[in-house]
């Protein structure tokens, strides 16, 4: 990303910072962005970086934690319990004293809980999962969390949360994408740059990854390009 792409809100301009830096210095997050935007990619990163230690060097990050990652609509609806969510499945392949081991890294504050797709729970328990939510943060302080939603569905929920969103992608960016997307064809990834220097309208299919990406799908197919977000959907 770069300060090109920070967007104004508000009449107030964005500052732009790199995510894994904004992460490590704020314990609550909720990571925003539109559809496509990457905010579950950028989730996986992190859950990733934390694993793996060649990875977490590269990054910004400097404290190591347990990640935990958790697919918030995936959580039964008639009772949420972020708690069993963390311990089921370890208990299943272990014993029942994953609840203590997760309980004391909770209580320490050794561990980072990555709360995916807040907007994609069912609207008739949302309430019940963001009141979970806040009843963790609540119960276990000194615990890191990372919520995602999109922008247009989050509403200042959740008190102490700093929020982060998700840039929209440079032109540096997409020509790594494309170029990685064609990288045995490299003469049909500058065809398609030099499409999208022509042809804004185009162009502006490239504002999120996943956007990019249908659109690498389409020209790898057939070469020829919707200009319209509709369009490219359907096909």
């Amino acid at each position: 990303i770069d300060k090109n792409t920070a967007r104004i809100r508000n009449g107030v301009q964005k500052t732009v910072v790199p995510g894994d830096e904004f992460i490590e210095m704020n314990p609550r997050t909720v990571v925003l962005g539109g559809p496509g935007a990457g905010k579950t990619t950028f989730l996986k990163y992190l859950a990733l970086a934390y694993s793996e230690k060649t990875i977490f060097e590269k990054t910004k990050l400097k404290t190591s934690f347990l990640p935990a990652y958790i697919h918030l609509p995936s959580l039964p609806t008639e009772s949420i319990d972020l708690l069993h969510a963390l311990t089921f499945r370890v208990q299943q392949r272990t014993d029942e004293n994953a609840e203590y081991f997760y309980r004391r890294l909770l209580e320490t504050g050794n561990i980072v809980i990555l709360l995916d797709s807040l907007d994609e729970v069912p609207s008739d328990s949302k309430k019940a999962t963001i009141n979970a939510i806040s009843d963790f943060c609540k119960l276990y302080p000194r615990a890191r969390v990372v919520v995602s939603c999109r922008t247009a569905d989050y509403q200042q929920v959740f008190d102490g949360f700093a929020e982060i969103e998700v840039a929209r992608l440079s032109q540096n960016a997409v020509r790594t994408i494309i170029k990685g997307w064609f990288n045995k064809e490299p003469q049909k990834a500058e065809k398609l740059l030099t499409t999208l220097e022509t042809d804004p309208t185009i162009a502006s299919l490239t504002e999120a990854p996943l956007l990019l990406s249908l659109l690498c799908i389409q020209y790898r197919n057939d070469l020829v390009l919707p200009n319209r977000k509709t369009e490219l959907y359907r096909r």
